[in-house]
């Protein structure tokens, strides 16, 4: 695989570039023989100066991968499937911006006291609509920081 990566992607470049500096990684990698190439050519009205690195440790580069879609995969899922997220039509920026930062908030919300009601998101959803006072009043009730505090702890060992 090759990758090539930009600024683009804040917090995945950060990371590659974190584990590059640590440790001196790169200088030890341009101590083995054909695993690091530097390109400078002028470009655009600059210079361009490229690094290229070939590396064998992949354990942790595999971790944060699966870990960084794994989380994608499971929050873009959710909002399909609780919200159907794909079935929007919000036309105006500033109004689908809006509602995808509730969506989040009520699925934060939700995944917090999911473990309360021993039912799926959607069917936490459909619970919701039937009652709405009274199942908010019961959610609100289950949200201070004690309780927050121990949603969270077990939620953190029921992951691992």
């Amino acid at each position: 695989y090759v990758l090539a990566l930009k600024g683009n992607q804040p917090l995945f470049y950060q990371e590659v570039v974190s584990y590059f500096e640590a440790e001196d990684v790169r200088e030890k990698i341009k101590k083995k023989a054909n695993c690091w190439h530097k390109t400078v050519e002028k470009e655009h009205g600059g210079i361009a100066v490229r690094e290229y690195y070939i590396t064998g440790d992949v354990e942790l580069f595999e971790r944060a991968a699966r870990g960084h879609w794994g989380i994608e995969t499971r929050l873009h899922w959710q909002m399909d499937f609780t919200f159907q997220d794909d079935k929007n039509r919000s036309m105006a920026k500033t109004g689908a911006k809006n509602l995808q930062i509730m969506k989040k908030l009520v699925l934060a919300i939700l995944g917090l006291v999911k473990t309360s009601y021993k039912l799926s998101m959607k069917r936490i959803r459909y619970e919701i609509s039937l009652n709405y006072e009274q199942e908010v009043e019961k959610i609100f009730s289950m949200i201070n920081a004690d309780n927050i505090k121990g949603l969270l702890k077990s939620k953190a060992t029921s992951e691992k």
